[in-house]
This record gives C-alpha cells, sequence and structure tokens, in this order.
C-alpha cells in the first residue's frame, strides 16, 4: 500500500464542507471501532495525518497466517518521536524484514510528483503452523535495512535490486544494516538515515557517550515557522513600521553559506493577533538551528545573528529554523 501523507487539516478539501465534515465522521466511527476490540490499533492513529489510520487497518484485513505487508511511509515516521508508536505496534504484530531506502541525492524519494523522503517496510507474520522452536529463532531475525546507491529508475534496474535483494548480494546496489531485532520492538529504526551502516551504529553510540545531554535540557527551542504564520504575516506593500520584524526564510545553499548570517525577509503582526504575537517575541533568539532541514537543499544547520530573529516560512515548509534561547 501507498496511503496518503496528507494532514487531516487539508485533507479533501476539493469537497465542500458537508462531504468533508462526512469524511471526518467516517474516520472517527472507524477509530472508535478499533478501540472497542483493540485499543493498542487505535492508538497508532494520529489525528494530524490520515496515513497512520492505514497501520492498524493493514493489520486487520492481512492474513493471519504468514501475511506480508509492504507499505510506502516517509522516512520521519521511521526516526520522529511522533511515529513511536506506530513503529512499536508494526513490531510487536510482525517481523519487520527489510525497510528500503533510496539515497540517490538525485531523486532519495520513491513517489514521483512529491518532495518527501520516503521509504519501504516489507513486514511479514509467523506462520501459525511454525513450530514453537522454529518461532523463537523467527522472532530473533533482524531488520535489513536497504539503503539504495541510485534509484532504479527503469523496468531492468528494478528487477537487478530484486535479484540482488533475493540473493542477498547487495554490494552492486547499495549497502545494508543488520539491525536487531530487539532495537526494532524498541522503536529504534534510525538506520534509514545512514548509507553507510557504520555511522548507524556510531550515531546509536552517540547518546550514550559521557558528558553528552540533549539540547533540550539546557536551552528552550523554539517556536516553529507553522505557527508564526498565525501571529506574523508578509509585508508585501514595501511600507516599513516599527513592529517589523526581521526573519529567517530559508535555509537555501545561494543564502546561507555562513554561521553569520542575516535575516531575509520581514514579517508583520497580524491584527487581532496581539498576545499571540508578544508571546513570539519574547522567545525570538540570536542563535537559530535548522528545523528538519532537508540535506540536499541546505548547507547549514544553524545560524547567528546580530539581532534576536525567528524562522519562518510561507509555505509551510520543513527546512525552516528555530531560535535557540541561550
Amino acid at each position: 500500500m501507498n496511503p496518503p501523507f496528507t494532514a487531516n487539516d487539508k485533507k479533501g478539501r476539493k469537497f465542500n464542507p458537508k462531504v468533508v465534515k462526512a469524511l471526518q465522521q467516517r474516520e472517527l466511527r472507524i477509530r472508535d471501532r478499533l478501540a472497542a476490540s483493540d485499543a493498542e490499533a487505535a492508538g497508532v492513529i494520529d489525528a494530524n495525518s490520515i496515513r497512520t489510520m492505514f497501520t492498524p487497518l493493514a493489520e486487520k484485513v492481512l492474513a493471519e497466517d504468514g501475511g506480508v505487508l509492504a507499505k510506502v511511509m516517509p522516512v520521519t515516521a521511521c526516526t520522529g518521536v511522533s511515529g513511536l508508536r506506530e513503529r512499536q505496534f508494526l513490531a510487536s504484530r510482525f517481523h519487520i524484514d527489510m525497510i528500503v531506502c533510496s539515497h540517490d541525492p538525485r531523486d532519495p524519494n520513491l513517489s514521483t510528483h512529491t518532495s518527501i523522503n520516503e521509504c519501504l517496510l516489507i513486514a511479514r507474520r509467523d506462520k501459525q503452523e511454525t513450530p514453537e522452536e522454529e518461532r523463537g529463532l523467527f522472532e530473533l531475525l533482524p531488520t535489513l535495512f536497504l539503503n539504495l546507491r541510485r534509484f532504479p529508475r527503469t523496468t531492468d534496474a528494478v528487477t537487478d535490486v530484486v535479484a540482488a535483494i533475493r540473493s542477498r548480494q547487495f554490494d552492486e546496489i547499495g549497502s545494508v544494516c543488520e539491525w536487531a531485532e530487539d532495537r526494532v520492538r524498541d522503536g529504534d529504526w534510525s538506520p534509514v538515515q545512514w548509507f553507510d551502516p557504520q555511522l548507524a551504529e556510531a550515531a546509536r553510540q552517540i547518546p550514550a557517550a559521557a558528558g553528552l545531554c540533549r539540547l533540550k535540557a539546557l536551552y528552550k527551542m523554539g517556536p516553529a515557522g507553522q505557527r508564526i504564520r498565525d501571529a506574523f504575516e508578509p509585508v508585501t506593500d514595501g511600507s516599513a513600521t516599527r513592529e517589523d520584524v526581521g526573519v529567517f526564510d530559508s535555509i537555501s545553499t545561494k543564502l546561507r553559506v555562513a554561521l553569520a548570517s542575516a535575516p531575509d525577509a520581514v514579517r508583520r503582526p497580524r491584527p487581532g493577533k496581539e498576545s499571540m504575537v508578544r508571546s513570539y517575541l519574547a522567545r525570538m533568539g540570536w542563535v537559530l538551528l535548522a528545523n528538519r532541514a532537508e540535506v540536499n537543499g541546505a548547507r547549514l544547520v544553524a545560524v547567528c545573528a546580530e539581532a534576536k530573529s525567528f524562522g519562518y516560512s510561507v509555505t509551510g515548509r520543513r527546512d525552516r529554523f528555530s531560535p535557540v534561547e541561550l
């Protein structure tokens, strides 16, 4: 399956409000039916993403006897905190056999007409007639993270990838990382981020190193550009007021070539949003960290400015900055 990744607030907007409401009510009924019979399955559903509804539904309709699930997922669903419950659910109901991800810098996405970095999940159930001692071995099998060097753009290229998977000869098409089953069950699917398996293991060890702690334990971060758009608006008429604020609108490689940087856009408080505006102005910072930067469109992960500022994105791009309160 390749479920839609559309956020719920944008879903179904081609229909009139009455139809949109009926769709939402239908989804709520499905969720409630799941909750009545399987609270764990219902807990996977995220109200912000229609994609998450397809995971428990797939688990319900899949054959109990050796069923196989192949599902396209955004890479962030394998790494983000918001996807942890879904990952743990899948790993508890299936053996996660393989996750295929493209690391082709020219074409990192599996689907056409999308800017979302995706991966292909392949999971399977144990057959009911499998002897108990063999089931234990089945559960201990590692998950393979297959990292494609080049995206297969032709039928012949796809055939080569399938042949490499069947023969377990991965060197010609990319690299493979074996991840222990207990890590996968805990929700650690981080190898999707790395082409080199050694980087995956090294990244896992870094948090355990002495003297390191999470950034949020020392500093406050935010706000992000998505909420800021509710409080500030672009200045389009060329005028200037004392309330105008310089902001970082993009982390483009053409604009951001050094740590010392300057805002590239001006925003003005929206009328009627005074309370929200005051809150965000109080949280501006001199240092800003990139929030979910796209690696093929950014050179820096942070900038510093002479005046306090924050990140803002008109289009809601993922490549925006969040200030750090030092």
